[in-house]
C-alpha cells in the first residue's frame, strides 16, 4: 500500500491512538509524525513495514469482535452510542 498523509492518520484515527501513542508504537519522534501528516515527510519502507502490520492487527480485531457471540444481544441490549467498547473488550459488559 502507498502511505500517504491521509491514509497515515486515518489509520491512526481508526486504531484510536493519539499521535504521542502513534509514535511511540512506530518508534517516532513525534516531530517526524507530524511531518507525515502534514505531508511534510513521506513514509519510507521501514515505516510502511509497520503500518501494514498495524492495519491487519486492526482488520483482525475487528473481526474478532464482529464475530463475538455476545455482540447481538449486547447491541439489542444498548444502543451503539452507550456501547463501552473498552467494557465489551475486557468482558465487562
Amino acid at each position: 500500500m502507498e502511505w500517504t498523509k491521509d491514509n497515515f492518520r486515518e489509520l491512526r484515527l481508526r486504531l484510536g491512538l493519539c499521535q504521542s501513542d502513534m509514535a511511540r508504537h512506530l518508534h517516532l519522534e513525534l516531530s517526524t509524525l507530524f511531518a507525515i501528516e502534514e505531508g511534510e515527510l513521506e513514509v519510507n519502507h521501514e515505516i510502511g513495514n509497520l503500518l501494514e502490520i498495524l492495519t491487519r492487527q486492526a482488520d483482525d480485531y475487528c473481526e474478532t469482535i464482529m464475530k463475538s457471540s455476545r455482540l447481538d444481544s449486547i447491541f439489542q441490549d444498548h444502543p451503539l452510542e452507550q456501547v463501552d467498547f473498552v467494557d465489551l473488550l475486557t468482558n465487562k459488559l
